[in-house]
């Protein structure tokens, strides 16, 4: 805590020998507070210290009825400053070889998303064409429970829910898993549903709540990783 600045850029080894430790007992730590490990924690921690050290508008960035232009265009342009840069501490590289890996070599890429998701899935639909890649979004809910009931094992399935709560997304997720078929959740980092259920896990920024005026900072996240 009196060193954070420090302690934000140290591996597992250098932390244990500046606390006269041993990675072990780290790892203990991190468990003992919830997390999977060091890397969950260390993920957990920078967003912290992100938030801390920049949230120069205080508590809160919602919009209110009393503030000028020029405050709501900041607030606007700060909350998705700082979406950005802390779903970039979330990438884990390790995890996004292995799912380019998945990509190249599936037959299908099925991608599922609601609301302001649909629009990133979209998105990331037009990409895969420029490539000719074969890639499936439905519009409408009842024709995306199709398309994930019918998949296979050779198919991948990339998901986006911010709240990874959402009902109609777990049950696209579940009928990709019956038909084995590997699920990349785009969603918060938080411990969803969606994401302790899925094959990988490709996490945004957390910065949002749930029940939002608009996803801008979200939707922003979410094309980064596209």
């Amino acid at each position: 805590l009196s060193n954070t600045d420090e302690a934000k850029d140290l591996t597992i080894r250098e932390l244990a020998e500046v606390t006269f430790t041993s990675p072990s007992s780290i790892i203990r730590f991190c468990r003992s507070l919830g997390f999977k490990g060091f890397k969950d924690f260390r993920q957990a921690f920078l967003i912290e210290l992100s938030t801390m050290n920049q949230d120069s508008f205080g508590t809160s960035l919602t919009i209110d009825k009393e503030d000028s232009l020029k405050t709501i265009s900041s607030k606007v342009t700060y909350t998705n400053i700082k979406s950005l840069e802390e779903t970039l501490l979330l990438l884990d590289s390790n995890v996004l070889e292995e799912i380019v890996e998945l990509l190249l070599s599936s037959k299908k890429i099925l991608l599922f998303g609601i609301g302001s998701s649909q629009i990133v899935a979209q998105d990331f639909s037009l990409k895969m064409l420029r490539l000719s890649k074969d890639c499936y979004l439905n519009m409408d809910v009842h024709s995306q429970l199709l398309l994930a009931e019918n998949s296979t094992s050779e198919d991948v399935a990339i998901i986006y829910s911010y709240s990874g709560e959402t009902k109609e997304i777990l049950d696209y997720l579940d009928a990709c898993l019956n038909n084995n078929t590997p699920v990349i959740a785009i969603t918060r980092y938080s411990q969803s549903k969606l994401s302790k259920k899925s094959t990988y896990q490709l996490y945004t920024s957390a910065s949002e709540p749930l029940f939002r005026y608009g996803a801008m900072s979200s939707r922003l996240s979410q094309l980064t990783i596209n």
